[in-house]
């Protein structure tokens, strides 16, 4: 069921004319946004989603008697240019047809400024795949209609507890848009349900699902620094379809990246589509990954009445990690390792610029050579259990250790000696105060020099 709120305009009964003959009349084109299922063949499982965006335009005439009683009210609204394309399938749908209702002495409630409101009409509306399939209709949407805000009225002056709002999800275990606060649930059609709603990574034996990141199951083993399926960071995604311009809503969506009650920082990725985390080690505690969505609704209980705001926080379902058991005090793991100096000529890279020095590449001895000293040292490492880092570096000549300076933040530099023909040595000593790992050596030399 999708209860759709035909909310663009109430009538106040005291501007309908007290006689039959001449109806007020009304036309107004609504923004449609309404997130549908597509089912298989016999009904009996949904095998796409997707969210219809487009415009609704709807008449309406409305004969009074007088200001307390309704006479007749016909409404006809029609679907005009509501469509889609599949998130997953790239397949488009299409939401055409039209509804419309003629009530005779309908049971209105008069609202206290003269405005009233309809009781809810049962309409629906017909999905249509068009290409890249041929058409097929095999889904009508149920549509609740209700005029004006009888939904929202009905809850302005309780009071919502404080309990946390979870989303009530459908059969087949979607999400749906029936939120529960304690003891009270809420369905509104304007309150949009995230969809798209998962945690990506890169991983070692799964189906790329965006570009090359993978989406992590629940249950499932992240990379520890030794072993694990999913490697860091855990990429979030969400999306929720935005306001069609009506001011009746607005969204927050935010993540949260636990590991046991301790919270990891969340970071933006890539213009802020995705959100990205590093859950706190533990192979004891589970590591949860969720999104809270805020939602404040804002509502007319009348005709010509101020706007009412209502609050909802909806955290929605998590998915739970875990880590296995590292090995206790490992060495730690170098990640970077560079050597570079600024190029003398336009080859690997442009004159002047700094570049990656490679084996056998000649540095400048005052006569000849490729790249000009200093030589720009940088390397990175971790400790699986967190301990602080030490970096040596050397920077050898023969028997000769050219000085190191240290410039802070991980980065050295060394102008290396000149003793033909041996070979100039460049590599580095890691350390986590017990444990010691050398990292790789980049061989470099310098040319004769001629007196």
């Amino acid at each position: 069921m999708f209860l759709f709120v035909i909310c663009a305009f109430a009538f106040s009964a005291a501007q309908l004319p007290a006689q039959t003959t001449t109806p007020a009349t009304a036309d107004v084109d609504l923004p449609f946004e309404l997130r549908a299922p597509w089912y298989n063949s016999d009904r009996t499982a949904i095998t796409d989603q997707v969210t219809l965006r487009g415009t609704l335009h709807v008449s309406t005439r409305v004969w009074a008697a007088n200001s307390t009683h309704i006479d007749r009210i016909a409404i006809f609204a029609n679907a005009v240019d509501i469509y889609c394309t599949s998130e997953t399938t790239g397949q488009r749908f299409r939401l055409d047809g039209a509804f419309s209702f003629d009530i005779r002495d309908p049971n209105v409630t008069f609202l206290p400024d003269g405005s009233f409101t309809l009781p809810q009409q049962q309409a629906s509306l017909h999905l249509h795949k068009v290409d890249p399939e041929p058409a097929d209709v095999n889904s009508d949407l149920n549509i609740t209609a209700n005029y004006s805000y009888p939904a929202a009225a009905s809850f302005i002056n309780q009071t919502i507890p404080v309990a946390p709002c979870t989303r009530r999800l459908a059969p087949d275990g979607s999400p749906s848009n029936v939120i529960a606060c304690g003891g009270l649930a809420f369905s509104y059609y304007l309150i949009p349900v995230p969809y798209a709603y998962r945690v990506l990574a890169n991983g070692n034996n799964c189906t790329p699902a965006v570009d090359t990141l993978c989406v992590v199951p629940d249950g499932a083993t992240l990379f520890n620094g030794y072993a694990g399926d999913y490697r860091l960071p855990l990429i979030m995604d969400a999306k929720v379809p935005v306001s069609a311009g009506t001011g009746s809503y607005s969204v927050r969506l935010s993540w949260h990246c636990k590991t046991g009650d301790r919270e990891a920082p969340v970071f933006p990725i890539g213009a802020d589509e995705f959100q990205g985390c590093r859950p706190i080690y533990s192979f004891t505690e589970p590591i949860t990954a969720y999104a809270v969505v805020t939602y404040q609704v804002y509502s007319f209980i009348g005709y010509n009445q101020p706007l009412q705001r209502l609050d909802l926080v909806v955290t929605e379902a998590p998915f739970t990690f875990h880590m296995l058991e590292r090995p206790q005090d490992q060495p730690p793991a170098i990640q970077t390792f560079s050597v570079q100096a600024a190029s003398r000529s336009t080859g690997r890279c442009e004159l002047g610029l700094r570049c990656e020095l490679q084996d056998g590449d000649v540095i400048f001895n005052g006569q000849a050579g490729d790249y000009d000293p200093p030589l720009y040292l940088h390397l990175t490492a971790t400790d699986p259990e967190g301990d602080p880092i030490i970096v040596q570096w050397y920077c050898k000549s023969g028997s000769y250790f050219a000085p190191i300076t240290d410039f802070g933040s991980g980065q050295y530099s060394c102008s290396p000696g000149y003793i033909y023909p041996d070979p100039i040595l460049i590599y580095a000593r890691v350390s986590d105060g017990n444990n010691v790992i050398w990292s790789q050596q980049r061989q470099l030399y310098m040319l004769e020099f001629i007196h």
